[in-house]
């Protein structure tokens, strides 16, 4: 065992290690409670060579749980996240809350964590955080993909493709309506937050997952007008509507490339699987996507979540168009003035972390990543409530994506085997 966890408490009660070193110990322990690591002991006997590893799965138990309870995944918070119909995976104790966004980021999350532990020749532990990926997905295709009540005015469109038996997945938002707004109060399918999903998918070899909900999508989110090439909706009602409120969605956008993106990793993995699926094949979504895309220049912006997007999508795409502009607003993006919302800064650090040293000295991120971990354990001692929860705004999301920038570039990276997509 390393010498950054050579103090421990083993608990009689709950076989659980404690480390009285680690800092979101240090902090508990400034308030006078003591707080049990929330993975089993076995698995503590020892522990990969990573600089953030117990940091990060320390933020995700603080949002989902231990992955061995009988709880996990833990529900979101109500003022986070909206309520899901009774499922598998709920009870009469326990309401089930899921938030897609947080929920894709966790998943890679679980993965890269999965994936040290299988370097380092810890199959057991490996296979405990894929477990982890496999209940989680479940819940989310349980809970999101289905009506979350049987109102009316809830219902979602069937679909025989869809793994879950309706069109797409909602995202969770806490307050609803049958015709959503056009901005993000009421819950909807939004394009941003499924391309996530689908690609959280993609990474965990959930091919024929992320091949039927792509399919369920593609002819409710992708508009093609008359004189126009078409592009994706950024959002629809949950019932796979556009909402009245919508403008008209003339040419292609930044959604219709993170789309041909997705779609492409999926079908080169569906090519590459033995059995192959031809039903559910993405080629001529693709190609309708490729022709929207011609002549289309991809946007960059500041604002430090989309500039981090932007870099994780970029790797994808043939001769990395963005990378010039990337690295040149890259000292605004990585501003750390922007963890006045901590999860969009977090979101520009998993990007330039991806991206390796194309966009940002290693240096300069892990002062990044140390400012980051300083700010989010204060917020947590700031919003600590008395049950063990926390008031911190946005808290969920914001330790998920602080735990996959920590854990980075993770599953995030492109890999030898992604086909790069042209258009």
């Amino acid at each position: 065992m390393s010498a950054h966890f050579n103090a421990v408490l083993l608990t009689s009660a709950s076989h659980r290690l404690v480390s009285r070193r680690h800092p979101l110990l240090m902090l508990l322990n400034r308030r006078s409670i003591l707080v049990a690591m929330t993975t089993t002991a076995s698995s503590f006997s020892l522990l990969p060579s990573h600089p953030h590893l117990q940091q990060s799965i320390d933020l995700l138990n603080s949002v989902y749980g231990p992955v061995d309870s009988h709880e996990f995944p833990r529900p979101m918070s109500r003022h986070e996240a909206g309520p899901c119909f009774a499922t598998a995976y709920s009870s009469p104790h326990q309401e089930q809350r899921r938030y897609l966004w947080t929920d894709a980021f966790a998943v890679c999350a679980y993965h890269a964590i999965a994936n040290i532990y299988a370097e380092n020749d810890m199959p057991d532990q490996s296979n405990f955080y894929r477990n982890a990926v496999e209940k989680l997905i479940l819940t989310v295709h349980s809970c999101l993909g289905r009506p979350r009540s049987e109102r009316e005015e809830d219902a979602m469109t069937p679909c025989h493709v869809s793994p879950t038996g309706y069109v797409g997945l909602r995202i969770g938002k806490v307050e609803s309506r049958s015709d959503t707004d056009y901005g993000m109060t009421f819950d909807g399918q939004y394009f941003h937050y499924i391309d996530k999903w689908l690609l959280a998918l993609s990474r965990t070899n959930h091919v024929e997952d992320g091949l039927r909900i792509a399919k369920s999508i593609f002819p409710h989110f992708f508009e093609k007008r008359n004189g126009g090439s078409g592009g994706v909706r950024w959002k629809l009602s949950v019932n796979a509507r556009p909402p009245s409120a919508l403008p008209p969605t003339f040419g292609p956008n930044d959604d219709t490339l993170n789309a041909l993106i997705v779609f492409t990793l999926l079908e080169t993995q569906r090519q590459r699987n033995n059995q192959c699926m031809p039903s559910l094949s993405l080629s001529k979504e693709i190609e309708t996507l490729q022709d929207s895309l011609r002549n289309y220049r991809p946007r960059v912006t500041d604002d430090p979540l989309g500039w981090g997007l932007e870099a994780i999508f970029d790797q994808f795409v043939e001769g990395h168009p963005r990378t010039d502009q990337l690295r040149n607003l890259a000292s605004e993006a990585l501003d750390p003035s922007h963890i006045a919302l901590p999860f969009r800064l977090y979101g520009a650090l998993i990007g330039a972390t991806v991206s390796s040293e194309d966009l940002v000295s290693s240096s300069r991120l892990e002062k990044l990543r140390q400012f980051c971990i300083q700010h989010q354990l204060r917020e947590m001692e700031r919003t600590m409530t008395s049950s063990g929860g926390y008031e911190e705004e946005h808290s969920a999301i914001n330790r998920v994506m602080l735990a996959v920038a920590l854990l980075g570039p993770g599953t995030l990276r492109r890999t030898q085997d992604d086909q790069m997509v042209q258009y």
